[in-house]
Formats: C-alpha cells, sequence, structure tokens
C-alpha cells in the first residue's frame, strides 16, 4: 500500500472528493436525546445531537475534500460544508508554519510545536487516512494470518490479514493479469483493542488507474456496519495535477493579500501561538491589523462563527467520529 504522505508521485497533485455520512435515528429515540442534553451544555451528547440534526435536516451530512499536496510538509486540506452558508475549514502546513482557517478565525502555530488546539499532525492523519483507502484499501503492512482459513483461486482471493495489535481484517478481491490487486471488500473480523469495529465493511468500488500520477485507486468507498445498510461513503474522487504553486496556494493569508482557493480574507481574529506568548489582532475591512486582547482559550475549535461539530468532526478523523455517534445513538 503507497504511503500517502510519502509516495512521489502523489506529489503535485490536488485530490478532490465528497464525503456523506447517513445517521439513522427514530424520531422516539431523538426526542429522548433532547430531553437528556436540555440545558446542559456540557453534557457529552451535546455534539452528537447536532451532528443527527444535521443529518436528518439535510439527508445525511455532506462535505467537499481538496487536498492540495506538494511534499510531506507542504500540503492544504479544504473542507467545506454541506449548507449554503458559507462555511468551510482550510488547514496547511508549510515552511514549518502551519495555519489553520474559517470564515472568521485565522489560527497560526508551529507544526512542531503546537500550542492550542489547532493540532496540524491530526489533520494530516485524517487526509492520509482517506488516501490510504482510496489508493490501498486501508491496508497497511500486514500479514497473513493462520487463524482463519484463506482462499486464492483462479484470480481470486478470500484472504484474512493481521494488521497489528490483534486486528484481523478480512479481504475478498481479484488479482488481475497486470497483477495489480483489485479489494472488492474488507470486514473487521477480530478487534480485541476496540471490540465495537468487529463486523465493520468496507466497499470498494469504480477501480482504475488515475493516469496523472500513475497509481490504482478506487473512485468511491462505503462503509456500513448494519448490512445493507452504508453510514458513511467517500464519492466522485479525481486526481488532477495543480495548477499553481505552492508559495501561492500555501501562502499565510496577510491583509491585502487574495487568498487563490478563499479570496480576500478580511474580518477576521487571528491567533498566532508562535513564540513565547499568544498573540492576537484582527484583519479589519480595510485590510489593517489593529491589536487585541487576547482571550484565555479561544482557538478555531470554540470560535461561535463556526459549527461546532464541523470541527469536532475533522480533529479526530473524519470517519470515525461519526461511526461513533451511530454506535452511541443505535445503542
Amino acid at each position: 500500500m503507497t504511503d500517502p504522505v510519502n509516495d512521489a508521485r502523489l506529489r503535485g497533485h490536488e485530490f478532490h472528493y465528497e464525503y456523506e455520512t447517513f445517521i439513522d435515528m427514530s424520531d422516539a429515540r431523538l426526542t429522548h436525546l433532547e430531553r437528556e442534553t436540555a440545558g446542559k451544555p456540557d453534557h457529552p451528547m451535546r455534539h452528537d445531537l447536532e451532528v443527527i440534526r444535521r443529518a436528518r435536516a439535510h439527508g445525511g451530512l455532506w462535505q467537499s475534500t481538496t487536498i492540495y499536496l506538494y511534499g510531506p510538509n507542504s500540503w492544504r486540506f479544504c473542507l467545506d460544508d454541506c449548507d449554503d452558508r458559507g462555511t468551510f475549514l482550510d488547514a496547511v502546513e508549510y515552511h514549518r508554519v502551519s495555519w489553520q482557517l474559517n470564515p472568521r478565525l485565522l489560527a497560526i502555530t508551529d507544526p512542531t510545536n503546537p500550542r492550542g488546539s489547532f493540532r496540524p499532525a491530526s489533520l494530516k492523519e485524517t487526509w492520509a487516512r482517506e488516501l490510504r483507502y482510496v489508493f490501498g484499501a486501508g491496508l497497511g503492512p500486514c500479514v497473513l494470518s493462520e487463524k482463519h482459513p484463506n482462499r486464492v483461486s483462479r484470480g481470486t482471493f478470500d484472504i484474512h490479514l493481521d494488521i497489528g495489535g490483534g486486528m484481523i481484517v478480512r479481504a475478498l478481491g481479484e488479482l488481475q493479469h497486470d497483477e495489480t490487486v483489485v479489494v472488492r471488500e474488507t470486514r473487521v473480523i477480530e478487534c480485541p483493542m476496540a471490540p465495537d469495529f468487529v463486523g465493520e465493511k468496507r466497499a470498494f468500488v469504480g477501480g482504475t488507474t488515475f493516469q496523472s500520477c500513475g497509481l490504482f485507486g478506487y473512485t468511491r468507498v462505503e462503509r456500513s456496519h448494519t448490512p445493507g445498510q452504508p453510514d458513511a461513503r467517500l464519492v466522485n474522487f479525481t486526481v488532477a495535477p495543480i495548477s499553481l504553486p505552492a508559495e501561492e496556494v500555501l501562502a499565510l493569508p496577510t491583509p491585502g493579500r487574495e487568498d487563490p482557493i478563499r479570496g480576500p480574507v478580511s474580518q477576521v481574529r487571528v491567533i498566532d501561538e508562535r513564540g513565547d506568548s499568544i498573540k492576537t489582532r484582527s484583519f479589519d475591512t480595510d485590510g489593517s491589523g489593529r491589536v487585541l486582547p487576547h482571550r484565555s482559550g479561544e482557538s478555531p475549535r470554540n470560535d461561535g462563527s463556526f459549527p461546532a461539530w464541523f470541527v469536532w468532526m475533522v480533529l479526530p478523523g473524519i470517519g470515525l467520529v461519526v461511526w461513533i455517534v451511530v454506535r452511541k445513538v443505535r445503542a
């Protein structure tokens, strides 16, 4: 399986896809959850309730994702929400500086020593995980498990893989004439560290060789735990060469400079976490900056202009958190 962070064949490319999440919940269960969380802003299910409400309102949750990959430490990860309010979240690492931008807040940090809630390494792992599923069915270094029967016959395989930590994954697929390995389905058989993952299935569709990078991958990946009911899917995956240089796409937004992805950046609060102290300022409408006092605990995670569920979903990894929500609400 390719390592998307370090594989030179992927550098200089942009990857685009949509991520859809579905949550099935009865009206009675939703009412019960609303009663449990009413008047309790710190209730552990408050975030879950927000995710569920948005999913019901939109027939599921939808995010558009674009990754600009120039190198292992030079990348931009762009997420756009499904609604029409222009909600977005961008994260960038470039020249030992990382920054994260939403419509009203810009956070800047040192990726080697992040001080606030913005953790560039977590976001890098998020997009790298998605690319691993596209380009390698999510199967990292592993060995054939002898605990379960394995079958390879006439160009097809049904095998069990030990991927570490006691986790056993069953993989089904075929070996093409040019020796391309095409995985059609994976299913978690054993997972002692997280038993709830047992039974999780992923289906891989639209296998193709992406001409711009020369790698085989899938245009669609579906995840499910209940047979016939996918709870999330990555769709419409495309690869194309990046048309702009890194110094334009990854440069830190400044007053008076138009960002090539988001346009003019103005009327945003800036939190600079580099150095010995946290510095806070703002870009006002004419592009000048005025100094503002730092408010303890302020970060992109809790800025009121940005839906809490959106950042909460992204930081630990989009698929994992929503899967946890699904498991909790079905319990």
